[in-house]
């Protein structure tokens, strides 16, 4: 095999790292972007902000079947984000609230969704999710 096709094999794998890591990231930013909206009672905002982060959770769960499916090692984490039950009900009551522009309601929602990221769910890959901390 020549050096280049190494050199490109590497790259590829190198980008499909990056693409892969890259809706974790994103997922991260948008929920904090959901936080800060909440924090300032900007519903129209939160509920945009929530949406987004629905896709990015969406992006994210993709990613982990991706991994699952080609049995990359220690993505078996069955209580990761989205798919814990808890961690369900908290995002149906937060859209919910959003929703009807209940802001308190959707500031509880969203900070049992912090106490939950907080108490390692979604951390099977060792990305870690940083609460936002809610400015009162």
């Amino acid at each position: 095999m020549s050096i280049d096709a190494v050199n490109g094999a590497g790259n590829a794998a190198f980008a499909a790292t990056q693409a892969a890591s890259s809706p974790f990231r994103q997922m991260r930013q948008d929920f904090a972007a959901l936080g800060a909206a909440l924090n300032s009672g900007d519903v129209a905002g939160a509920q945009s902000a929530f949406a987004t982060y629905q896709k990015d959770l969406d992006a994210v769960q993709q990613v982990r079947a991706a991994r699952q499916a080609q049995g990359a090692s220690g993505t078996q984490d069955t209580t990761s984000q989205g798919g814990s039950a808890s961690f369900q009900d908290a995002l149906k009551t937060l859209g919910t609230a959003l929703s009807s522009g209940d802001v308190a309601g959707a500031q509880q929602a969203f900070q049992s969704l912090q106490q939950q990221m907080a108490g390692g769910h979604g951390h099977g890959h060792g990305h870690h999710h940083h609460a936002v901390q809610a400015a009162q």
